[in-house]
């Protein structure tokens, strides 16, 4: 059993700044009614496959300042409850076909995604490592799975 198991009515969870560099799979599975998550200024490099599945109430996502490069295909698809999410200060490879799901994602939620705390409506604040560009609009076009790690 994870550490999380027992706190089923936990509705928000603040890991901020704890160094974390890893997540481990179905760790928040059993926190259905979880509505904030805080996860920003760690060391995550990746986030296990279906690790935000079972958090349907989830509407605070916190990814910020972390070491991601990609998420998952379908990392948010089950998050339907989402008003905010930051995403800004993370490493994002745009060159690699990974990034297609966030940027598709973040191209048609576009108005959740933000900064700053009070959070702040940012659409392009997720930026392209090295480049600068937004992270939503980075196109099939661009990428290459010959770019990919």
């Amino acid at each position: 059993p994870w550490v999380f198991d027992h706190l089923v009515n936990l509705q928000q969870l603040s890991l901020y700044s704890n160094q974390l560099t890893s997540l481990p799979a179905r760790v928040f599975d059993h926190l259905a009614n979880l509505q904030h998550l805080y996860l920003g200024d760690n060391q995550l490099s990746a986030l296990p496959v279906g690790v935000f599945d079972k958090l349907a109430q989830l509407t605070d996502l916190g990814l910020n300042g972390n070491q991601l490069k990609s998420v998952p295909d379908g990392a948010f698809a089950r998050l339907s409850s989402l008003t905010h999410v930051w995403l800004h200060t993370n490493p994002w490879d745009c060159q690699c076909t990974d990034i297609l799901y966030l940027s598709g994602w973040a191209a048609q939620h576009s108005g959740i995604v933000g900064e700053g705390w009070p959070w702040r409506h940012s659409p392009d604040s997720a930026k392209c490592s090295g480049t600068n560009t937004p992270v939503r609009a980075v196109t099939e076009a661009s990428t290459s799975p010959s770019k990919c790690p």
